[in-house]
């Protein structure tokens, strides 16, 4: 017996939208985050990541403050264009898009903001208070 679908031989069969996306699809995303890389090199790595479901974005998840200011500094994006959200209670985040190529890359971080910025110091060069 193998493994094969016998729902995609179906005439009844029609793929949802991202099952027709295609690597080549996703391309520019690949080509953005290539842009970035050779721009700056030294942004602190982060959970990236790419989707069939929009692949004309990337999703940029930074690990600290610190690697957030960085790529907020090397995005151009100001201060004011960040947002601030709570998805569930001890989820805070915050959250900026850029578009680079044509394409969107959203960097967000995760947490206690609040307590993560100050237990890191000021990423630049401001006054933290608790």
């Amino acid at each position: 017996m193998g493994t094969e679908s016998t729902l995609t031989g179906s005439p009844d069969y029609r793929p949802r939208p991202w099952e027709r996306v295609t690597l080549a699809d996703q391309r520019a995303a690949f080509a953005a985050m290539d842009r970035l890389i050779e721009l700056h090199p030294n942004l602190p790595g982060a959970f990236i990541t790419l989707s069939s479901v929009t692949p004309r974005h990337v999703d940029v998840q930074a690990q600290t403050w610190t690697a957030l200011e960085q790529w907020r500094t090397a995005l151009n994006v100001a201060p004011a264009d960040m947002q601030l959200g709570n998805c569930e209670p001890q989820r805070e985040h915050i959250v900026f898009e850029a578009v680079v190529d044509g394409v969107t890359v959203e960097v967000y971080m995760m947490g206690d903001l609040r307590t993560q910025a100050v237990a890191e110091g000021p990423a630049t060069g401001e006054q933290v208070t608790a």
